[in-house]
């Protein structure tokens, strides 16, 4: 296998998914959430402003304020109980399929070979690729959800304003990115 960073991206989705394929499919959860989540807090404001000029009882506005909030609340919720749980996941691959293998080829290494300036090098960035929380391992399973994230977002929300022209949609993809630090 030739190590670019599209192949290198893949075999550590292909480990994860070998370690616990649940972590993923609770990834993918928290896209889809996320996704619905922001869409609701996109057209809260117009929600709102029709149910003002279109309800005629104070009861019924109220209500169905407060109900559109529940649902917004509830989403949101379940987004950020998604994001904490998923980032503790991310720890057991990183023990399970990354640390033991590095510690199994740092045992077969010589002391001499040790001393050498590249191979410290290789294995200082290896111990902070394993080490570090949302970096390494972790920051890729990470920034996956996060890229993936503003992709079917904005895809959604093309979708539902579909009637602007191609340069507001390029703009809005470009702000996008830069908003994601894409």
């Amino acid at each position: 296998m030739k190590l670019t960073r599209w192949n290198i991206y893949k075999d550590m989705l292909y480990r994860l998914w070998k370690c616990d394929p649940h972590v993923i499919k609770m990834m993918l959860l928290e896209i889809v959430i996320s996704v619905i989540e922001g869409f609701i807090a996109v057209l809260l404001p117009a929600a709102v402003i029709k149910f003002i000029t279109t309800t005629q009882e104070w009861i019924t506005l109220v209500l169905q304020i407060l109900g559109l909030f529940a649902v917004y609340g509830l989403f949101s919720m379940w987004h950020v109980y998604l994001a904490t749980r998923n980032g503790m996941q991310y720890v057991i691959p990183r023990q399970n399929i990354f640390i033991l293998p590095v510690l199994e080829k740092v045992q077969d290494l010589t002391y001499s070979y040790y001393e050498t300036k590249p191979a410290q090098e290789k294995l200082e960035n290896g111990i902070r690729a394993l080490n570090s929380n949302m970096e390494g391992a972790e920051g890729v399973y990470h920034n996956t959800i996060v890229v993936l994230f503003a992709i079917l977002s904005l895809i959604l929300y093309a979708i539902f304003i579909s009637q602007i022209g191609l340069p507001i949609l390029l703009a809005l993809l470009f702000i996008s990115f830069l908003h994601y630090e894409i």
